[in-house]
């Protein structure tokens, strides 16, 4: 407890024992409320002296001191356990760092930002900007999951994979731009793989296109932009869409480059929040 603090808590307990003698004496001795009130506002505005003595009276003479070193012992206890589990878990994140090796750029597009969890890939080809955005945060999730009742093989090790959801802006030099917000649906809603299956039917099941908006030169993709959603489209529409996409660099093996990116810059930044929380906790 700090002093200001100590001092404003030893005032109030002044004040409350006043208040209680101060009643006492009122319902014995029967006189007029008012000046009860009179007299707790001026045992109140008297010298301090007398409000450590309340202290010693209420509490006990040790009771404040005890107070504050049993809160300073929790929160260092706490915060001991909490450096050195992350000292560990650092440890062992920076270990699989280095076993996945560093990320691959992604073919054919610049990363033209990357700044905490947001990330602007650009793409300049036939006098079009290829813009594709996307942030980080909650798209990590267990790569084994997959169709219902498949069981993962004994020894085999679980790996988290990023799969943001993205944002693919086409721009002709204009003053509009497409829009187009892409998910990456879930494995349980994946078809079996076949060997039947063609390339753009593969294609199709990596994405699936959320919905469209048709943007002004400069503006924000927000609620007051109306926008198609997949759900009510027409299925011509939405294979043209595709289409268009997939002609502008995003394949499948850009799809795969992404989440390949996106989980090493997911789990850099993972490993940076552990770092600065150690250093949080390790704080006096």
């Amino acid at each position: 407890m700090s002093v200001s603090g100590a001092r404003l808590l030893s005032s109030t307990v002044s004040r409350i024992a006043r208040s209680r003698l101060c009643l006492v004496g009122l319902n014995g001795g029967g006189g007029p409320l008012l000046l009860c009130g009179r007299t707790v506002a001026a045992a109140a505005s008297s010298d301090r002296a007398s409000s450590r003595s309340i202290w010693s009276s209420a509490f006990g003479p040790c009771c404040p001191p005890m107070i504050g070193q049993l809160h300073r012992r929790l929160h260092t206890t706490g915060d001991h356990e909490l450096a050195d589990f992350l000292k560990d878990e650092i440890k062992l994140e920076k270990d699989i760092q280095k076993k996945s090796g560093k990320v691959q750029k992604i073919k054919n597009f610049e990363i033209t930002k990357a700044d905490g969890p947001n990330v602007v890939l650009t793409r300049n080809v036939d006098h079009e900007t290829i813009t594709v955005k996307f942030n980080v945060n909650n798209t990590v999730e267990d790569s084994d999951i997959g169709m219902e009742g498949e069981q993962k093989d004994e020894g085999q090790n679980s790996q988290m994979m990023s799969r943001p959801p993205f944002v693919v802006e086409i721009n002709k030099g204009g003053d509009k731009t497409l829009a187009i917000h892409c998910v990456f649906p879930h494995p349980d809603e994946l078809p079996p793989p076949s060997e039947e299956q063609d390339q753009n039917e593969q294609y199709d099941d990596l994405i699936e296109i959320q919905d469209v908006a048709l943007l002004s030169k400069s503006q924000e993709w927000t609620d007051d932009v109306y926008s198609l959603s997949s759900t009510v489209m027409d299925g011509n529409l939405y294979d043209m869409l595709l289409k268009m996409l997939e002609e502008r660099g995003v394949d499948a093996d850009f799809i795969q480059e992404v989440v390949d990116f996106s989980t090493f810059y997911e789990h850099k930044k993972y490993i940076g929040l552990l770092e600065q929380l150690k250093e949080f906790a390790d704080s006096k």
